[in-house]
């Protein structure tokens, strides 16, 4: 399911989620 959404997601969705990385506790926390 992840792999999915990183490979349907476009540029602003990918970096928005690049800068929650670097706080995230879990993955789920990235991908809200």
């Amino acid at each position: 399911e992840v792999r999915e959404r990183i490979e349907a997601a476009d540029a602003d969705t990918l970096l928005d989620w690049s800068t929650r990385i670097l706080t995230a506790e879990r993955v789920d926390d990235i991908f809200r």
